[in-house]
C-alpha cells in the first residue's frame, strides 16, 4: 500500500499542475481548527458594523495550508445574492501546528478585510493628508507648526474637491484609493502658484522663524526644489532624490499593517514581547526582501526590509507604552526559552533602534521622524477607543472576544494541543456547518420547486 500511494503520489506531481502532495500528510483537524477559529473572529468583527442599525456585508473566511514563506490573506469574491464576501488565508505548511502562530497570523490576516465601522475611514485619511504635509513641509526646509497647518489645508482642500470632480461614492475611501486621492491632492498643491504661494508666505511670516532667510533666499530654494517636483520628485533631507510617491507608499503600508497589528493585539490580548517576536518572525520568513513591490520605496532599499517591519514595530510599541490598549500589563504566553535563541539577536538590533528613534537620535534615512509616524499612532488610538465604546454599548460584543481570548490562551498553554477547548470548538464549528448546509439546501429547494 505505501509503494503504491508513493507511485500514485509521484505521478500526480508530474502529471497534475500545482499539485501539493503535503496536503495528503498534514494534520486535517488542525486545518479545521483554524477554519472554526477564523470564522469565530470574523463574527466578532462582523458585530461592529451591525451596531448601526443597518445591513452590512459580511465576511466568511477559509484557511487554506500553502507551500509559501508568510500568511497572507486575499478576497476572492462577492457572493451576488447575498452581497457576503469571502476571504482566503493562506498558511505555511510548517506553521500548522503551532498554535500561538497561526491564531496570531490569522487574526493579523482577517483584520485586513473585516469590519468597516472601527477603521474609521474619513479620520484616516486625514491622518494620511497630516502624515505627506509633514513630510513635504520638512523635505523643502519650510517647516513651522503654522506652515504644517496652511499645507495640510490645502491638501485638504485639493482631496475633496479632486473628490467631488470625480463624482465619487461618498463611501468610497478604501485605503488604496485614498493613497491615489492624496497623490493627486499633492500633485496640485506641487503644481499650482497659487497655492505654493500661501506655502511661501506663511514660513515667511511665521514669527516662530528663527533662520534669518530674506523672502527672495526662501522663493528661491523653493523653486529649485520645485522643478524636481514637476517630474513628481522632491529632494530627501540628506539630499538624495526621493519620489514622492514612494513615501505616500510607504505612509499607506503604515497604515494598513499598524491597523492589523492593533487588532490583533487587543484581540488576542498579547504582551508587547509576544507582539514583537511576531512581528520579527514575520520578518525573518520573508528574509530581507520585500513580498509587495509597491512598498519597496526608495526609501527602503538599502536597509531592506528590516527598515519597514522595525518601523511597524515602533507604532505599536509606542502604543503599549501610551497604555492605549487598556489590557494592564499581560504575561507573555510563550514557554521560556521559545524561539530565544533565533530572535534574539534581532531583537536586541529593534530595542536599540526604537530607543533612538524615539529620542530623534536615529539618522539612518530608512526611518521616518518620530513625528510623521506620531500621526499613525494617533489615527489607532482613536480606533482603539471607538471599540472600547461599541464594547462598553454592546456587551455581547465584548463576550465575543473574551471568548476567543479564552481560546487563544487555553490551546497555546495547553501542554497537549488537541485538548478539550480545541475539541469543543471543533465540534460547534462542524454543528455550525452543517447547520448552514441544510440552510442552503432548503434554500435551493425552494427555488427550483
Amino acid at each position: 500500500m505505501l509503494s503504491d500511494h508513493v507511485v500514485r503520489g509521484e505521478g500526480e506531481v508530474c502529471q497534475t499542475p500545482g499539485y501539493e502532495p503535503l496536503i495528503y500528510n498534514m494534520c486535517t483537524s488542525a486545518v479545521e481548527y483554524s477554519n472554526a477559529y477564523a470564522q469565530n473572529l470574523v463574527l466578532y468583527l462582523n458585530s461592529f458594523d451591525k451596531t448601526d442599525g443597518k445591513r452590512e456585508s459580511n465576511w466568511a473566511s477559509f484557511v487554506v495550508p500553502k507551500l509559501v514563506k508568510r500568511f497572507k490573506a486575499v478576497q476572492l469574491f462577492h457572493v451576488s445574492r447575498s452581497g457576503d464576501s469571502l476571504i482566503s488565508v493562506a498558511i505555511p505548511f510548517d506553521s500548522i501546528l503551532d498554535p500561538f502562530l497561526i491564531m496570531t497570523s490569522i487574526a493579523h490576516e482577517i483584520s485586513h478585510y473585516c469590519s468597516s465601522k472601527i477603521r474609521m475611514r474619513e479620520s484616516r485619511a486625514l491622518y494620511f493628508i497630516k502624515c505627506i504635509a509633514y513630510i513635504i513641509c520638512m523635505d523643502l526646509h519650510i517647516y513651522t507648526d503654522n506652515t504644517l497647518k496652511i499645507c495640510v489645508r490645502l491638501l485638504i482642500k485639493n482631496y475633496r474637491e479632486l473628490h467631488e470632480i470625480r463624482k465619487e461614492p461618498k463611501g468610497s475611501l478604501y485605503l488604496d484609493k485614498t493613497r491615489v486621492r492624496v497623490e493627486r491632492s499633492v500633485y496640485r498643491l506641487l503644481s499650482e502658484r497659487k497655492q505654493l504661494e500661501k506655502l511661501h508666505k506663511a514660513f515667511w511670516q511665521d514669527p516662530s522663524r528663527t533662520d534669518g532667510q530674506s523672502a527672495q533666499e526662501i522663493a528661491d530654494k523653493m523653486n529649485t526644489k520645485l522643478h524636481i517636483a514637476f517630474s513628481d520628485l522632491i529632494p530627501h533631507q540628506t539630499g538624495e532624490l526621493v519620489s514622492i510617491k514612494m513615501h505616500i507608499a510607504d505612509i499607506e503600508y503604515f497604515l494598513k499593517e499598524g491597523f492589523a497589528d492593533c487588532l490583533m493585539v487587543y484581540v488576542l490580548d498579547l504582551c508587547k514581547d509576544d507582539y514583537l517576536l511576531i512581528v520579527l518572525n514575520y520578518f525573518l520568513r520573508l528574509g530581507n526582501e520585500f513580498d509587495d513591490a509597491k512598498y519597496s520605496s526608495p526609501n527602503f532599499r538599502d536597509a531592506g526590509k528590516q527598515a519597514q517591519v522595525f518601523q511597524r514595530a515602533f507604532i505599536i510599541s509606542s502604543l503599549f507604552e501610551q497604555k492605549a490598549f487598556w489590557i494592564g500589563n499581560p504575561k507573555s504566553r510563550l514557554k521560556r526559552g521559545f524561539w530565544e535563541d533565533k530572535y534574539q539577536a534581532l531583537m536586541d538590533n529593534f530595542l536599540e533602534r526604537y530607543k533612538e528613534w524615539k529620542n530623534g537620535e536615529l539618522s539612518d534615512r530608512s526611518y521616518y521622524n518620530p513625528e510623521v509616524l506620531e500621526f499613525i499612532i494617533y489615527y489607532l488610538k482613536d480606533c482603539l477607543a471607538l471599540i472600547s465604546d461599541v464594547e462598553r454599548d454592546y456587551p455581547a460584543i465584548k463576550s465575543q472576544r473574551d471568548a476567543l481570548k479564552k481560546t487563544f490562551n487555553e490551546v497555546i498553554n495547553a501542554d497537549d494541543i488537541f485538548n478539550d477547548t480545541y475539541q469543543n470548538m471543533l465540534q460547534e464549528y462542524r454543528k455550525k456547518i452543517l447547520e448552514r448546509c441544510a440552510q442552503e439546501d432548503a434554500f435551493y429547494f425552494e427555488e427550483e420547486v
